[in-house]
């Protein structure tokens, strides 16, 4: 397939779908899981492979949240925190 013509949505629904198996395939339990997958699409929506400085911007909400997210799943994995709410904290 040529890398230089656009990506139908047809052809993002097939590959975001993809992608969304195998990450639910791969980390069934993983809080951030989401997260990333809504960054893969975004990054296929805005067409990274041709505009990759528009996507990054247009995705980077999406890149941020799944970084927090994974730093506060591996704190909380460790042990050294919890996982922030108010039906969370213990006073």
């Amino acid at each position: 397939r040529d890398m230089s013509s656009a990506k139908t949505a047809d052809d993002i629904h097939v590959t975001v779908a993809g992608f969304s198996e195998k990450v639910h395939a791969d980390a069934p339990k993983d809080a951030c899981k989401y997260l990333q997958i809504e960054e893969f699409r975004c990054l296929h929506t805005n067409q990274f492979e041709k505009q990759p400085q528009v996507a990054a911007k247009k995705c980077m909400k999406w890149y941020d949240e799944l970084q927090k997210c994974q730093w506060d799943q591996a704190k909380f994995n460790s042990g050294i925190t919890y996982i922030e709410g108010p039906q969370m904290r213990r006073r």
